[in-house]
């Protein structure tokens, strides 16, 4: 089976990034470029002779907005944007970054 990268991106509220959410609704702006870095594979061959390599692991080095058209992979798109206000009780702990981000967001 194929698994898919989901992730949750924080989109500040700035002119450029207003612009950006408003490209993504016109769908102007709907693929996702993708920079990472392999940690782990594997390799194997089927029985036919092709040879299969398989990215377990990888580190992200830059994951950003494309032109719709324009993505690295065919399905490396946004499927859903929502709004959620971010609250300081939320249970999990978060990273130093997060947290820093979290209170830039509060103070807007």
């Amino acid at each position: 089976s194929l698994g898919a990268l989901i992730f949750r991106a924080i989109i500040s509220k700035t002119v450029a990034g207003d612009e950006a959410l408003e490209l993504v609704r016109d769908e102007a702006m709907s693929d996702v470029s993708i920079s990472a870095h392999s940690i782990r594979n594997t390799r194997r061959v089927l029985p036919r002779g092709a040879h299969v390599l398989r990215r377990e692991e990888i580190k992200l080095r830059e994951l950003s907005l494309a032109p719709t058209g324009l993505a690295q992979h065919p399905g490396a798109k946004v499927l859903v944007m929502r709004a959620e206000q971010i609250d300081e009780q939320e249970t999990d702990a978060g990273t130093p970054k997060r947290d820093a981000v979290r209170r830039r967001l509060l103070l807007l």
